[in-house]
């Protein structure tokens, strides 16, 4: 068995106004924690799937700190520069490997002739450690020869993968009957498991997602005749996370998140409710969109709304993200004065295409 701590979207050099100069203290912190529960844990390699850097301006004196703490385990650390898109046949953006990139700096080359840092790049995207061998591709479909002498076979993808692509994504079933073991995918920022691949998300959020998505951590593979993917929260990080109030449990939540490393954008909420937001809209770690959306609720909506929980529980879908997709549709177009159309064309993009 072989056990795999998989990290991606780091985004070190990143600016938010919310944190300032903290930002960098609490990457770096936290890559020293995820280095150290990997030797902890005795784990065999650790993986870094792009966006390691947030550009390639960021001073070699901060990714020098960084390689060092990479190497103050004795773990194998496997990484690969990521970037923002695919344009024609180059990957712009964040840390690709362009002509200007971090990782040909020959200041920073004594790191990657280091033995436990490997760095696989579109020059050399293969390699074999103690009979486990990697392969690297950037925002394509891996296709390499199979390693004849390897046990196990990783994929590290940067790259758009969904399993219901839109614009430049690529369907995740196009990874499913390739021969890797497992497939660690960088590019999203929140995590999300697939059959035989993952998305660990950052390991310190900085930017607003949806609630349930805003978490920080990494993943933990383990490979044996199965995959176990297990996701390791940091419940101490910052947070940040966009939210529609809609009812009492969420100013509850927003209360509650006020004594946390918490920062909310608030993108929408019942009018009954404004009294509640004008309040907490003084809160420095509150932000009220500027496009928030202000939804009445009367007669029958309000009636619909208090059962939908009971209603999409019957629907037994699984996938938790599209439940809560198709909760917040329904939310929103039933105080918008949903159409028969709006509700066919959704349930088609989202079943049928």
């Amino acid at each position: 068995m072989i056990k795999i701590f998989h990290t991606a979207d780091i985004h070190i050099g990143a600016r938010t106004k919310h944190l300032g100069d903290r930002l960098f203290d609490i990457q770096r912190n936290f890559l020293k924690k995820l280095c150290t529960e990997a030797d902890k844990e005795k784990a065999d390699f650790i993986v870094i799937c792009g966006d390691l850097f947030d550009s390639n301006f960021v001073p070699s004196s901060i990714c020098s700190q960084v390689f060092e703490i990479i190497l103050s385990t004795n773990i194998p650390s496997i990484i690969i520069p990521g970037g923002g898109s695919r344009e024609i046949k180059e990957i712009t953006g964040h840390d690709a490997y362009s002509d200007d990139s971090i990782y040909k700096r020959p200041e920073l080359q004594r790191f990657f002739k280091h033995t436990n840092i490997k760095l696989l790049t579109p020059d050399k995207d293969t390699t074999i450690i103690s009979h486990t061998a990697f392969y690297a591709s950037f925002f394509d479909i891996p296709n390499k020869e199979k390693i004849k002498n390897a046990k196990y076979h990783i994929a590290l993808i940067h790259g758009a993968f969904s399993e219901n692509p839109v614009g430049d994504e690529l369907p995740i079933s196009k990874l499913n009957n390739l021969y890797f073991d497992f497939i660690c995918l960088g590019h999203y920022h929140s995590f999300k498991k697939f059959k035989n691949a993952a998305y660990p998300g950052c390991l310190v959020q900085f930017e607003f997602l949806k609630n349930k998505k805003a978490a920080s951590g990494y993943a933990k593979i383990f490979i044996d005749n199965n995959v176990d993917i297990q996701y390791r929260q940091f419940k101490n990080a910052p947070r940040f996370y966009k939210l529609e109030v809609i009812s009492y449990d969420d100013i509850e939540k927003i209360k509650d998140d006020l004594d946390k490393d918490c920062f909310i954008q608030i993108t929408g909420y019942s009018k009954e409710f404004i009294g509640y937001i004008e309040e907490l809209s003084k809160h420095k770690n509150i932000i009220i969109s500027d496009t928030a959306i202000i939804y009445e609720r009367n007669g029958i909506y309000g009636i619909i709304e208090d059962s939908l929980d009971e209603i999409l529980n019957d629907l037994k879908i699984k996938d938790e993200d599209l439940l809560e997709e198709i909760k917040q549709f329904i939310l929103r177009n039933i105080r918008g004065n949903i159409t028969k159309p709006t509700i066919e064309n959704y349930l088609i993009d989202k079943f049928l295409s």
